[in-house]
């Protein structure tokens, strides 16, 4: 496998995505919750919509009776779209100005480096009309999921997450746009404290999964489940925390942005 190089993760991401084994599976259940949220988020006076960030259209095909196309930078992930689509780079979207009345931008910021999640936020306000419907993971602790690659030493998160999103950074966004609309879905996510994380890591504990891809090397071989006694009793309190204050945030939110000022419901605290 060709090097990678650790000061280019979007060539990392590109090759992360080619992996066959991530497609056309069947709809998991958060996937199949994802796809109910983002049917009742379409306003009524959408017509046409662009699925940014599509991969193998595990939503987009579910939408097939509006006017959507799909477009992914991923060959082997498109090549399961049913509906038109693009082979395009999110950061260029080949469609000109305001040339869909909804973009969707569901599960693809928290995967982009910050200059590509600048320019693709930039692209997505250019070509949509009036909406943008976007979901995310909610208030990510993304050193609860870094690794650490056996072979060459390199840390990074094994799911392939750049971005942590919270409220107030979901608010301001897209400058062009507001936030009209939201709701938390998905299962309650496990209690995570940033501190016992990066106890359990600095002990040697480190995520593990078998579609791990180091950005450095290329190795798949990264994570370790055993650690020395500072992991074990980070990873102790940590549960125990969880266990008796039980955590009550949802894993994912998604948010309706229109070219307006109306404010419907209060952000979520």
């Amino acid at each position: 496998m060709q090097s990678h190089k650790s000061d280019n993760s979007f060539n990392y991401c590109d090759e992360y995505n080619e992996q066959p084994h991530l497609w056309d599976k069947p709809l998991n259940d958060a996937e199949k919750e994802r796809l109910s949220v983002t049917r009742s988020f379409i306003p009524k006076d959408v017509e046409t919509i662009l699925d940014v960030g599509c991969g193998d259209g595990r939503i987009t095909n579910e939408l097939a009776k509006y006017n959507i196309i799909g477009i992914d930078a991923s060959r082997e992930a498109i090549k399961y779209v049913k509906t038109p689509k693009v082979l395009a780079r999110i950061e260029q979207i080949p469609f000109q100005n305001k040339s869909f009345d909804l973009v969707l931008y569901t599960q693809v910021a928290e995967h982009l480096p910050n200059a590509i999640l600048r320019k693709s936020i930039r692209e997505v306000e250019r070509v949509s009309k009036k909406y943008i419907l976007l979901s995310v993971p909610f208030k990510e602790n993304l050193y609860a999921g870094m690794t650490k690659c056996n072979n060459c030493g390199e840390v990074f998160h094994i799911y392939n997450h750049f971005q942590s999103f919270s409220k107030k950074r979901l608010a301001s966004l897209f400058p062009g746009f507001k936030p009209v609309d939201w709701i938390t879905f998905g299962p309650y996510g496990e209690y995570r404290n940033k501190l016992l994380s990066f106890l359990a890591r600095l002990g040697g504990k480190w995520s593990v999964d078998t579609h791990t891809l180091c950005p450095k090397c290329g190795s798949k071989n990264a994570g370790t489940e055993q650690g020395n006694i500072l992991s074990w009793v980070a990873e102790r309190v940590n549960w125990r925390i969880g266990s008796i204050y039980p955590f009550k945030r949802k894993r994912w939110i998604a948010v309706l942005y229109e070219k307006s000022n109306t404010m419907r419901k209060q952000w979520p605290s």
